[in-house]
């Protein structure tokens, strides 16, 4: 919640409301693109997981497992995880920060910093290529629609297929050996 901070003293400074970040209309051949680009990221994380799970590197997904299975009820984190972090992460890299990118250095540049700064933010090296692929991805498809919507919801069913599977891994072990 801390990221809306500036988002908030910016807009009121300028006195300029929360559309002006991006929450518009969107065409939904965006959606289809952003589910097929999230789609073809998906090996690229996948390889990169794999690899650090061979050269035994803990990656993102054990930690949070780890926190996931010490949890009475996952719910809170659910919550926060697939319902408020997208939101507020996709008003400031998006709707803020690569916005405000764009319009300063064009939008490969925007896209290329934002994603950068969204993968640093995450705090975890490891997990550093995986989350600056998938902040590239919104943020393409954030550019092509200008509208936060469309990286809004990919970034819901992101993290809520992420937190299932780690959910199920955790319920099922036996299907999913590590």
């Amino acid at each position: 919640m801390i990221y809306l901070l500036p988002v908030l003293a910016i807009l009121a400074a300028k006195r300029i409301g929360f559309s002006h970040l991006g929450f518009k209309k969107f065409d939904s051949l965006t959606m289809g693109l952003g589910c097929g680009l999230i789609v073809i990221s998906y090996p690229i994380i996948i390889a990169h997981n794999m690899l650090l799970t061979f050269l035994g590197v803990n990656t993102q997904g054990e930690a949070v497992m780890k926190m996931f299975s010490e949890l009475k009820s996952p719910a809170w984190l659910f919550l926060t995880a697939v319902i408020v972090a997208p939101l507020v992460e996709e008003i400031f890299f998006r709707g803020f920060l690569f916005q405000g990118f764009r319009q300063r250095y064009g939008w490969i540049a925007a896209l290329l910093l934002s994603s950068g700064i969204f993968a640093a933010a995450h705090l975890d090296p490891v997990s550093f290529i995986p989350t600056f692929v998938l902040g590239a991805v919104l943020g393409y498809v954030y550019h092509r629609s200008n509208s936060l919507w469309p990286s809004i919801i990919l970034h819901f069913l992101n993290n809520g297929f992420a937190v299932c599977a780690m959910l199920a891994a955790i319920r099922f072990p036996d299907m999913f050996p590590s």
